[in-house]
């Protein structure tokens, strides 16, 4: 009987290696650690990868004029997205939140309100405590897709879409 059970551990050990972890690079490691917890009837957490949905922003909106979002955009809302494009000149020297545009941007492209709010510029709010400096070199910007009308109590900044930045490239 201890060998039944030991064997239906094993088992369960290697289960869960091939069903969550693939044949990998990283399948020896991983198997160590669910072996050792199974071996000591620890329970197994395993995170899964975050993945990120790419949006662009030619899929932001199903009527540009009107500024009606996306089905897909209406979607992804407080998902994790993926997005491309560049930072459009910051109002101050510290920053704590960008404005991503679809190309560089000489001026600022906005500071008014909704109405004239380009079709083409997501606001990424960065990760907090975590300064960046300002470039003009292509971004990918990974984050929490925020969508409606908001104003920012701060800087009196209003927006239609947002992302929340967990993490941001900087492209050569």
């Amino acid at each position: 009987m201890k060998c039944f059970r030991r064997s239906s551990k094993l088992f369960t050990a290697v289960f869960l290696i091939v069903i969550l972890f693939g044949c990998g690079q990283n399948s020896k490691e991983a198997e160590s650690q669910v072996t050792g917890a199974v071996k000591e009837n620890i329970p197994v957490v395993v995170q899964a990868k975050k993945e990120y949905q790419k949006l662009t922003f030619d899929e932001l909106y199903s009527d540009v004029e009107t500024k009606n979002l996306s089905q897909k955009t209406q979607e992804l809302s407080e998902q994790p997205v993926l997005f491309e494009g560049y930072m459009a000149p910051p109002l101050t020297a510290e920053i704590e939140f960008f404005v991503l545009t679809r190309y560089m941007m000489e001026q600022c492209p906005f500071c008014a309100a909704l109405a004239t709010w380009p079709a083409d510029i997501v606001v990424v709010y960065l990760p907090e405590g975590e300064p960046m400096e300002v470039t003009d070199h292509p971004l990918i910007v990974k984050g929490r897709l925020e969508i409606g009308e908001y104003k920012d109590e701060l800087t009196g900044f209003v927006s239609l879409v947002r992302l929340y930045a967990e993490k941001i490239e900087v492209l050569e």
